[in-house]
């Protein structure tokens, strides 16, 4: 299941950490939210275009300090980057 974290939950923890509370999250800043709120995943991604269509890509991004019994189907965190990113994509033609 997916749970969308409330607007205001994210404005209130960008504020303790001293943050924009407007500020455009990036995944290391959503990542680090993540971390000090305690939501265990981040999902993360990106629109482009291709000719005249787009590509959109999309991560899902586990915290690294979460145990796997956390992660679903054992998804391990990578020390190279501190999550995982199984990824998604979805093209339109």
């Amino acid at each position: 299941m997916v749970k969308l974290v409330d607007p205001t939950r994210v404005a209130e923890g960008l504020e303790r950490m001293n943050e924009d509370p407007t500020a455009q999250l990036t995944g290391q800043l959503a990542m680090e939210l993540a971390e000090r709120e305690g939501i265990k995943a981040v999902l993360d991604g990106e629109i482009g275009a291709i000719g005249q269509g787009f590509v959109i890509s999309l991560r899902l991004l586990y915290r690294r300090d979460l145990p796997a019994t956390s992660r679903p189907d054992g998804a391990d965190a990578r020390p190279w980057d501190g999550f995982t990113s199984p990824k998604a994509t979805i093209r339109r033609r």
